[in-house]
């Protein structure tokens, strides 16, 4: 059960509440009231830090003399937020079309299908993780396919 206040008439979510006490502010983590002889937790809050994403490597490139090249891998790591995460990668490329292997994994290759022997094609997969709380932060990484 989510507490709430109502502030002009309006009713908003508490995400958190601090107590002045000993002369300093102290957070709050839960709420609990006695009732039919037994304390009920009525709200429990969550500090969670701000939540970034990053890439290792930033770069991934691949070569073959075929006309289908993939990369080597490239893994996001969310920095804060609250777990569980989860991820979407988007590859924008050109002139050629690709694809992450692994859309909605941390962890993931990257697949360019068509390219033309001597020709090369370039581009950019970002990566969205959503945090448990539904905060999002983004991570990118550069794309290099080249066909011999």
């Amino acid at each position: 059960m989510a507490l709430k206040l109502r502030k002009g008439g309006v009713w908003q979510d508490i995400t958190g509440l601090k107590l002045y006490a000993a002369g300093a502010w102290r957070t709050i983590k839960n709420v609990k009231v006695y009732a039919s002889g037994a304390w009920r937790d009525v709200a429990n809050f969550v500090t969670v830090s701000p939540m970034s994403a990053k890439a290792v490597p930033a770069f991934v490139g691949g070569s073959s003399n075929f006309s289908v090249v993939t990369t080597g891998s490239t893994t996001v790591t969310p920095i804060g937020g609250s777990a569980p995460c989860t991820y979407a990668w988007v590859v924008s490329t050109a002139p050629y079309p690709s694809f992450a292997v692994s859309p909605t994994s941390a962890t993931t290759v990257f697949r360019c299908s068509g390219i033309a022997s001597g020709d090369d094609s370039s581009g950019t997969a970002t990566c969205t993780v959503t945090d448990s709380l539904g905060s999002t932060a983004t991570a990118l990484v550069s794309l290099a396919f080249s066909r011999a």
